[in-house]
């Protein structure tokens, strides 16, 4: 009896070593191989199978199959979060799964420079976020926008400041559009602000009158001389005459 008694307890100790090295091995070691960052982009009803699909899409991970016993033990097949999430080299199992069910979303860096039209603009938008052309626009021409910030259709793309932001991929458009116009007003500093009496300009005035000056010649050293060739036009009430209004 003691001698089969023996054998149990030794053959559990075996069997439980074995479930821990198994266990060890599905949660703990790498399971991502990524010469550099991947990224996945979960959209609002995407399921548990369109996420390990857009998973093996990567080339990324190594085993799918202890990938999806980590996500079952996890309870993350009811835990869908939309979002963009960064796949890195030697991520774990647990830690992959851990970040997609917490949500653990890695910004977008959002750049701009040198847009010409609102369309433009949405398209750029659109282009790195997660809503549509369509859906921007409508936000940003609504009548609550226009009401609230005290713009019009005709002018209200000058409050975004041409600059690098980072924001999480799936941000609403009301969301993204209050954003920028706190940085626009985080850009009218009371110096800059003191500045436009001196020019007779409003902030949105000036904003437009730099977007033609930039226009008009890429030459930083001769835009100062632009700007005050339009200024001078300005005073006397004469028409502007510029050519990148036309174009």
């Amino acid at each position: 009896m003691k001698k089969i008694v023996s054998i149990l307890l030794l053959s559990g100790f075996i069997i439980a070593g074995i479930v821990a090295l198994i266990g060890y091995k599905c949660f703990m070691t790498s399971n991502v191989k990524a010469e550099e960052p991947k990224y996945v982009e979960i959209y609002p009803g995407d399921t548990y199978e369109n996420v390990l699909n857009y998973l093996e899409e990567t080339h990324a991970i190594q085993d799918m199959s202890s990938l999806k016993l980590v996500a079952n033990v996890m309870g993350y097949v009811e835990k869908i979060r939309e979002g963009r999430y960064e796949i890195t080299d030697g991520l774990s199992n647990l830690k992959l799964i851990q970040k997609l069910k917490n949500g653990r979303q890695t910004p977008v860096r959002f750049t701009f420079n040198n847009i010409r039209t609102k369309d433009q603009f949405a398209e750029k938008v659109a282009e790195k976020l997660m809503m549509s052309k369509e859906e921007f626009l409508k936000e940003l021409d609504s009548e609550e926008t226009l009401r609230e910030y005290q713009l019009t259709k005709e002018n209200n793309i000058v409050i975004f400041i041409p600059n690098t932001y980072e924001y999480y991929w799936n941000i609403s458009p009301k969301e993204f559009i209050t954003k920028m116009k706190k940085e626009y007003d985080k850009f009218w500093t009371k110096e800059r602000i003191a500045k436009l009496s001196d020019c007779g300009l409003s902030q949105i005035e000036a904003s437009i009158l730099a977007s033609i000056v930039e226009e008009e010649t890429i030459k930083n050293d001769e835009r100062p001389k632009v700007a005050g060739l339009y200024l001078n036009r300005l005073r006397i009430g004469m028409m502007l005459q510029a050519a990148p209004t036309v174009k």
